[in-house]
């Protein structure tokens, strides 16, 4: 079994210096079955050094982003979003918005005041 853990830690750091999925996937096919499960995964990644399991972390946060903008643009595209954008110039155009650096500054200094008891 340790000979096992010491291919699956390699082929997940293959997986997380690879930016191509294909190459990543054609390497841990190689290596080990098809993990069909999440807990399977969870499992095979506890057994990684925290280092790789950080490159692991950074390649799917990437690809989790990569995944998010095609499904924003397929939903922008398909006019999903207009009704939401209308709204939205609405609100600007109508002085309901407050610029965002203000929100950011109201919340840090309500924070602040908070921290010092007032």
């Amino acid at each position: 079994m340790h000979g096992r853990q010491s291919v699956l830690q390699a082929a997940w750091v293959t997986l997380a210096t690879h930016h191509s999925w294909r190459v990543a996937k054609n390497c841990l096919n190689h290596y080990i079955p098809i993990m069909s499960t999440v807990v399977e995964i969870e499992k095979a990644l506890q057994t990684l050094p925290l280092e790789d399991a950080r490159k692991v972390a950074g390649w799917l946060q990437d690809y989790l982003e990569e995944k998010w903008d095609k499904q924003m643009d397929g939903d922008i595209a398909a006019g999903r979003l207009d009704k939401l954008w209308e709204t939205a110039r609405a609100d600007i155009a109508s002085g309901r918005v407050k610029p965002l650096d203000e929100i950011i500054i109201g919340k840090h200094d309500e924070y602040e005041r908070l921290l010092k008891g007032i």
